[in-house]
């Protein structure tokens, strides 16, 4: 049997077709993060440690204060700093789609992995909502729109794929 276990904790953003402006580092690193858990696992067969992907889904944690945190960072760049609030505005009701489940729940998940008998899955998925595993499976074309709304893209800058220096911003705090 295995003398150990590795757990990385991935996310469900390490769908590349989930990866989404000015939050990009966060899914490219889970996306490493899955290929890494590959490797290793594979590794570890070879010195009898076990390797496990998991790939949460929406649990609470101080994620969301990341998420405020990036909008200050990017309110102060001058060309971003009209896309602020939309990134807050954005990811924050994308958030509401999913139903978070507690800290203790996720402890209780991961204890039961780190304890699982014999050989653990590969992977697991914790909370990963349908909203999340159906994004794999449609268009990239579709999910770039719903972010160009978002953030309120001109349809002509969508169609063309020219640049827009006139980008009109709606302001969430006039709501």
């Amino acid at each position: 049997g295995a003398t150990g276990m590795v757990i990385n904790m991935g996310s469900t953003t390490e769908t590349p077709k989930l990866a989404q402006a000015f939050h990009s580092i966060y899914a490219i690193s889970k996306v490493a993060l899955r290929a890494y858990s590959t490797g290793l696992r594979q590794e570890g067969q070879l010195a009898g440690v076990d390797v496990v992907h998991v790939r949460a889904g929406a649990f609470a944690s101080n994620l969301h204060g990341a998420f405020e945190q990036a909008g200050v960072n990017l309110a102060q760049y001058q060309e971003f700093a009209g896309y602020a609030a939309a990134l807050q505005r954005g990811i924050l009701d994308k958030v509401k789609l999913v139903t978070e489940k507690s800290e203790a729940e996720f402890a209780e998940l991961i204890y039961s992995i780190a304890h699982t008998q014999g050989t653990p899955a590969a992977e697991y998925w914790l909370n990963v909502s349908w909203l999340e595993w159906l994004a794999e499976w449609l268009p990239q074309s579709l999910l770039d729109r719903v972010i160009a709304e978002d953030y309120k893209v001109p349809a002509r800058c969508r169609q063309r794929r020219q640049s827009c220096s006139e980008l009109h911003v709606f302001s969430w705090s006039a709501v």
